[in-house]
């Protein structure tokens, strides 16, 4: 029988790798490699950008100067019929309005829950579209019970339409003895987003007893991102310290020699970063809220990411108490093994089959 085909919005590859291209990345490869004969895809993209491949996978190549955004509106619709494409599938929150068969990931609902962590021009067009695509998309996928209940809160998408499906960690988080620094270091992880909470971490980290400090320094690995809004830290104290974007072959590394990874992130749809640090064997403190306590359940140390003294008594905590270290890389490393890619394919190929069903 001949393999129904799922044409994939490809805009995303031409974007900074952070935690949604990283899932589309890492779910795209694992359905390539799941042998599922069912399906064929094929990533559409626009020729004019540069694009860091998917091994293993179709490409489709655009001949198109259109702006991205303006391409994914006019011309996927157009190649989904010139292909004759069953489904088109967009995994990055943004696909065309205007098509039919279209299954959308959405992972959270951020530019509505906290509009003022975004540029002016981005919440704007974030908060027209998205309804917009929650109520033509034949089905809405997200990654966490947390984010159904937000897009359902704001009238995004039915509760009906919506499934969930968790993310994964890669098999190459995992301890290394490599070090990127050569001195004692805490590490959060995040791209200049008003959302990680950096600002408020730095002033945690000042108020830390310096015989917990000794030499070590705060590490904020993560580029600059223009859509988020501007982020002020003041002045920088000398013992922390930006390293600007990490590549991901640098990440085991950075999470295995650091004494405990910190998220005090205000808004999080899944929460990659610390599934990837308790993979790598380090100790996690995140905070209590969004999707974080349901994805880390008893293997992190939750903190308030609203108060600088619940911050820094988790970090001092964790810094000081062996024990409670130990447990939580303990529990970390049974944590992940209910999250892994090739679970998120085989959920992704079933809800594929049921609306290849549904058409039939």
């Amino acid at each position: 029988m001949k393999p129904k085909l799922i044409l994939i919005n490809g805009r995303f590859m031409s974007q900074p790798i952070t935690g949604v291209q990283r899932y589309a990345r890492e779910v795209i490869s694992a359905l390539v490699k799941s042998g599922d004969t069912q399906f064929k895809f094929i990533i559409a993209i626009p020729v004019r950008n540069a694009f860091e491949p998917i091994p293993d996978t179709e490409i489709f190549r655009d001949n198109s100067s259109l702006p991205t955004s303006i391409w994914q509106q006019v011309r996927l619709p157009f190649l989904m019929k010139k292909l004759r494409a069953d489904f088109l599938w967009s995994p990055c929150n943004i696909g065309p309005v205007f098509t039919e068969n279209h299954v959308i990931t959405m992972h959270d609902a951020a530019t509505f829950a906290g509009p003022e962590w975004f540029s002016l021009s981005f919440r704007m067009y974030y908060r027209l579209i998205f309804p917009l695509l929650g109520q033509r998309a034949k089905r809405v996928l997200t990654s966490s019970l947390f984010s159904k209940e937000e897009i359902v809160s704001y009238d995004i998408a039915d509760a009906d339409k919506i499934r969930v499906i968790p993310g994964g960690v890669s098999s190459k988080f995992t301890h290394t003895t490599s070090k990127i620094f050569d001195f004692p270091y805490i590490l959060t992880l995040g791209s200049r987003d008003p959302r990680k909470n950096s600002a408020r971490l730095i002033e945690s980290w000042n108020q830390l007893p310096a015989d917990v400090k000794k030499k070590r320094r705060l590490v904020i690995a993560g580029r600059e991102i223009h859509s988020f809004s501007s982020e002020g830290y003041g002045k920088i104290p000398d013992d922390v310290q930006f390293t600007g974007y990490m590549a991901d072959n640098d990440l085991p590394a950075l999470y295995s020699s650091a004494d405990a990874f910190v998220f005090p992130s205000l808004y999080e749809g899944f929460g990659l970063p610390p599934l990837e640090a308790m993979a790598c064997g380090c100790p996690v403190i995140v905070s209590k809220t969004a999707s974080l306590p349901e994805v880390c359940g008893d293997a992190a140390y939750f903190i308030d990411p609203y108060s600088t003294e619940s911050i820094t008594e988790g970090i001092n905590k964790v810094l000081t108490d062996d024990t409670l270290r130990q447990s939580l890389c303990d529990k970390g490393l049974e944590r992940i093994k209910l999250f892994s890619w090739e679970k998120s394919a085989e959920e992704h190929i079933r809800n594929f089959e049921e609306l290849t069903d549904v058409r039939q």
